[in-house]
């Protein structure tokens, strides 16, 4: 049996990754953002303080991710699909309330594809398995 370590990443399970290395980018933008907003409104200090230590949190859970998903650890992807599960709600329900625009379709096509190649892509499920 191989290390679970040295098994070669699926394509499919490549793109998942570079999609949540995409998350780790949009997190370092939209906090970046956030903190322009918060200096032009003229918030003090607690504010920059709970968007950076926000921000911190959710690099560290979606490297958690990324460094489990690598290891083909099944727990991480159990706990990862929650998440796409509960994102692609969200998605849904925008996509109900609001005006239907391209931006919503596009993506729940990624959580949908994330949510494949985690459970129905036969080569990456069967390493999660092992």
């Amino acid at each position: 049996m191989v290390d679970k370590d040295k098994l070669p990443n699926t394509i499919p399970l490549t793109i998942v990754q570079i999609i949540n290395y995409l998350n780790i980018i949009g997190i370092l933008c939209g906090a970046i953002f956030l903190l322009f907003v918060a200096e032009w409104l003229g918030f003090e200090w607690f504010l920059w303080f709970f968007i950076i230590i926000a921000t911190i949190i959710l690099l560290l859970i979606m490297r958690y991710f990324i460094r489990g998903l690598n290891r083909y650890d099944n727990q991480t992807k159990n706990i990862f699909l929650i998440l796409l599960v509960i994102e692609a709600f969200i998605i849904i329900n925008l996509m109900i309330d609001t005006y239907f625009e391209i931006f919503y379709p596009v993506l729940l096509i990624f959580t949908i594809f994330q949510i494949y190649a985690l459970v129905y892509h036969k080569p990456t499920s069967d390493y999660f398995k092992s």
